[in-house]
């Protein structure tokens, strides 16, 4: 699973900039006049009313995470057996 920062992924993210553009847009039409501005205001809301049905009914990845295997490298387990044999010698002088 790429992407998930503080335990959410990025289709969060993707909603917040929807929403946030969203309003951004419509309150800089909401201060020009006219039914055009009106009329722009409303389809703007739908298409990221849309945009977000889309993204909450057909998310991309599984719902339920795959597990994760981790792997020890050989730095990491070089590290490992070096701290095991200080150990070892610390047990066997004292």
């Amino acid at each position: 699973m790429a992407g998930i920062v503080m335990g959410v992924g990025p289709g969060i993210f993707i909603l917040a900039v929807i929403w946030v553009l969203c309003l951004l847009i419509c309150n800089l039409l909401s201060r020009s006049g006219g039914m055009i501005s009106r009329l722009s205001i409303v389809l703007v809301f739908l298409l990221a009313l849309i945009l977000t049905l889309i993204l909450i009914f057909f998310p991309r990845a599984k719902e339920t995470p795959e597990p994760v295997t981790e792997k020890v490298g050989n730095i990491q387990h070089f590290h490992y057996l070096s701290l095991t044999k200080v150990l070892q010698s610390c047990q066997h002088s004292g």
